[in-house]
């Protein structure tokens, strides 16, 4: 489970802060800004979220099934979690082998007040399907990665 293999990490992080990811999904997420909310909110995970883009058309319908609007793709009105962020060694403690980290260990610091939120504006693209990886490669191959920040 997602926490268990954090929890073996512990003893390379020790008492260090450090940056965890899923790594199913490319971004070019602000770390420095990420830190400076983790700081400033003083959790001890602050995970970044985005809204992200309807795959689909979204319809409105009325009582007799009329569509009463249409809109293509719209960008979500809630935030999902996109799997970059920051934490500090105290997480470590919370999880359990057979932890699941969304489950359980992320749930208890969020109503504990201890689970922060840094908002991406930017690029987020999951590969959690063979499409989303082919597009993703074709961006890397066409020179055009939005994730790429370095020379």
């Amino acid at each position: 489970m997602t926490g268990g293999r954090v929890k073996r990490i512990q003893k390379y992080v020790r008492d260090e802060r450090f940056f965890l990811t899923y790594g199913d999904g490319l971004a070019d997420v602000d770390l420095a800004s990420l830190i400076e909310t983790h700081e400033r909110l003083q959790t001890t995970v602050t995970l970044t979220t985005t809204r992200p883009t309807s795959r689909f058309g979204v319809v409105s319908k009325d009582s007799e099934g009329k569509i009463t609007a249409f809109l293509e793709k719209p960008i979500s009105t809630e935030d999902i979690n996109i799997g970059f962020m920051m934490a500090e060694p105290g997480l470590l403690a919370e999880l359990g082998e057979n932890d699941a980290l969304e489950q359980g260990p992320l749930r208890s610091l969020a109503r504990g007040g201890q689970l922060g939120s840094y908002h991406h504006g930017g690029f987020w693209q999951p590969m959690d399907t063979p499409r989303e990886a082919t597009a993703l490669n074709t961006l890397w191959d066409e020179r055009s990665a939005p994730w790429k920040i370095w020379d």
